[in-house]
């Protein structure tokens, strides 16, 4: 499986987030311009630094943190209008600007602040571990995205769901290349590639390059964005799929129980989030057998960071 748009998505587009850290860094006093403004530029900056060094700088000498801080530099270089508010380009180039970035690095996108589920991703997580219980295949997460995936994971309550989790960062190849689904080949222990499937979000990413590998590619497309691409090819392979219940449909393991969420509740912050559901099959009466979300923070306590 895919992780981004997958399982996991951002609470809010990304360009809200770092304003909203840097507006607490200046302690809500700078004026700043929208979201979109950082948003497009976030944009820009993580193209150029992604192009001229792929796979979070695996094998060029970069840590992942070194990456991130350059795109996070660039981010707000790009944010023009940061130039109207006295001063703050100059704090920025200083000690503002890092310590803003560590508190994106290591607090804000390994956890629950920027981060959540996709709706249902829980209970069809837990019917596909379920499946795995019963003597079904190895679930695994073959993912563009760097080492802090495996804590994002944990910080979300899905770690154990998965036999191993492969990161391009880890294993210095990024998906639609080949060489990652030979690598997640090699660490599932198959040798047959007609024995594996994909599920991504990703047309080129997910399903062309499963293709390609001899996988099977499952597309699950963005709400409204479900069309297929023009130019792919009409003897391309692939299943499209609604979500990850409708995969488990393909093999007669969708629950006719399955709950179809249509109100998103907000959290005391704000956020979008989900009931916690969970099954009420036997099977389920056991500890271990089901996954549960973990606690929320509480807004109250504080981040105390900047």
């Amino acid at each position: 499986m895919d992780a981004t748009d997958t399982l996991i998505q951002l609470k809010s587009e990304v360009g809200l987030i770092y304003r909203n850290i840097l507006h607490e860094a200046t302690r809500f006093r700078a004026r700043l311009p929208t979201p979109s403004c950082f948003t497009q530029a976030f944009n820009k900056a993580f193209l150029e630094v992604d192009e001229k060094y792929p796979c979070y700088g695996c094998g060029l000498g970069m840590t992942s943190r070194e990456w991130w801080h350059m795109v996070s530099k660039k981010t707000f270089d790009y944010v023009e209008q940061l130039d109207y508010e006295p001063g703050l380009r100059r704090r920025l180039d200083g000690p503002l600007g890092d310590a803003v970035f560590e508190v994106l690095y290591n607090s804000v996108f390994t956890g629950t602040e920027a981060w959540e589920l996709k709706p249902g991703v829980l209970d069809a997580l837990s019917r596909f571990k379920m499946w795995r219980e019963e003597g079904g295949p190895m679930i695994a997460v073959l993912a563009n995205h760097d080492e802090r995936l495996h804590q994002i994971f944990t910080n979300l309550g899905i770690a154990d769901a998965f036999d191993f989790v492969l990161t391009s960062r880890e294993i210095g190849s990024a998906k639609p290349s080949r060489s990652a689904f030979e690598v997640a080949m090699s660490r599932a222990g198959v040798g047959e590639a007609s024995l594996c499937m994909h599920i991504g979000d990703g047309m080129n990413t997910d399903v062309i390059g499963a293709a390609n590998a001899g996988w099977h590619g499952v597309w699950i497309p963005h709400i409204n964005k479900d069309d297929i691409p023009k130019d792919i090819d009409p003897d391309l392979i692939f299943s499209r799929s609604g979500d990850l219940f409708a995969v488990l449909d393909m093999f007669g393991l969708d629950p006719f129980f399955r709950v179809i969420s249509t109100t998103r509740y907000n959290d005391e912050r704000g956020n979008f989030m989900d009931e916690v559901r969970v099954y009420t099959e036997d099977d389920f009466e056991d500890e271990g057998g089901r996954l549960e979300l973990p606690a929320a923070p509480k807004s109250w306590e504080g981040p105390g960071r900047l």
